[in-house]
């Protein structure tokens, strides 16, 4: 699977090129280095990424939960 079109076409801007020609990853806000490292491992985790493409997760949600 190619991620930089995933990416590009599922969330817009979130990848870069660099000018070396690869992945920039996410842009850290602060201190979000860590949880731009999980989301990074989670994407390159394919099983999951295919669980939500397919749309798979929104039988997991419980939409009678009255805080959201």
């Amino acid at each position: 699977m190619n991620f930089e079109r995933f990416l590009r076409q599922e969330t817009g801007n979130v990848t870069a090129l660099s000018e070396k020609g690869g992945l920039c990853g996410l842009s850290n806000l602060g201190n979000t280095c860590f949880m731009n490292g999980a989301v990074q491992a989670l994407l390159h985790c394919d099983p999951l990424v295919q669980f939500f493409l397919a749309g798979k997760h929104k039988k997991e949600l419980n939409k009678r939960n009255p805080l959201g």
